[in-house]
């Protein structure tokens, strides 16, 4: 068996360079496979930040709101808020299934404290162009939606939104700069794994399916306790009991730590609504989204028309 010491740091797939590559060396100016990640590369999230509004709007014209209508949305407004569900669904499906492929490839990802190997060692910074790639990726997602949640009409958990999205771009930012890349990508398989869940459910219960939102509210809520309330305390937040000693705790320790426990935070506050809402399905024989109000849906319904139906973006549990 291979010690520690002698296992390498990165993993890359020897396969010959095809289409996808080559557009992967040129976005990040390298001729490897893997290379140091630079804070000059951030800026590429910019293009991918305008290509996700451009394809949530050519979405929305093209084929989400005719969905909607197709799946029984009763009116305009519901169409839309569906077609958002459905766009941040497609989104994190996509991403789900991407990292369940690329992530069993590298051993860090069934042994977390691998996650921490030779961290201070120069060549263990080195990220391979799949992981930039997907970095950048994820940060124009989450960028695009803190715009949209940003100039949305006000909902109760408006600012406890606002707070997991910049402390998401936080995370993928901070770990992309400081080589902590290997749990960033657990960070964001856990999120995204239950979001998928997290939009099936509402989406469904906005087109009046109440078989189906009742059979996928326990698969989400299941999946949920078990991706945000116990792996990501125990499996990723767990694992950074894993840093070398002399560096545990430094500042940048300290940093991520505290973020990944803010979220920790409001995954507990989010599965306390699920447990009300819970409550009134086996009260009451039906619940609703404690996210919004009357109030709220009001003034939503005020501003909303098909003119700008697309401006008016309604953001996920």
């Amino acid at each position: 068996m291979m010690s520690t010491m002698e296992l390498p740091t990165v993993l890359v797939a020897e396969t010959q360079p095809g289409p996808l590559l080559s557009f992967q060396q040129i976005l990040f100016r390298t001729h490897e496979r893997a290379d140091y990640p630079h804070a000059s590369e951030l800026a590429t999230a910019i293009v991918f930040f305008l290509m996700w509004v451009g394809l949530r709007k050519l979405a929305f014209a093209g084929f989400l709101l005719r969905w909607a209508r197709k799946l029984g949305a009763p009116d305009e407004l519901v169409e839309y808020k569906w077609s958002v569900l459905a766009w941040n669904g497609i989104f994190h499906t996509w991403s789900t299934l991407w990292l369940l492929e690329w992530l069993p490839k590298h051993r860090w990802y069934n042994h977390t404290e691998w996650l921490w190997e030779n961290i201070m060692a120069s060549d263990s910074q080195k990220m391979e162009l799949e992981m930039k790639c997907f970095y950048m990726l994820q940060l124009g997602y989450h960028m695009q939606s803190i715009v949209w949640h940003a100039i949305e009409d006000r909902r109760p958990d408006f600012i406890t939104m606002m707070v997991h999205h910049f402390v998401t771009v936080a995370l993928i930012v901070g770990s992309y700069l400081f080589g902590y890349c290997r749990i960033g990508m657990l960070v964001l398989l856990v999120h995204d794994a239950s979001d998928v869940f997290v939009c099936i459910c509402k989406g469904s219960h906005m087109c009046g399916w109440k078989k189906v939102s009742h059979v996928s509210f326990v698969f989400m809520v299941v999946i949920w306790f078990y991706t945000r309330l116990y792996l990501f305390p125990v499996w990723v937040i767990g694992s950074c009991w894993s840093y070398p000693v002399e560096h545990r705790f430094g500042f940048i320790w300290f940093l991520f730590v505290g973020l990944m426990s803010i979220l920790f935070v409001l995954h507990i506050w989010w599965f306390h609504l699920f447990i009300k809402i819970a409550t009134g399905i086996a009260k009451h024989g039906s619940g609703k989204d404690l996210t919004e109000t009357k109030e709220a849906q009001e003034d939503l319904k005020r501003s909303f028309s098909k003119k700008n139906a697309e401006f008016v973006p309604t953001s996920e549990a």
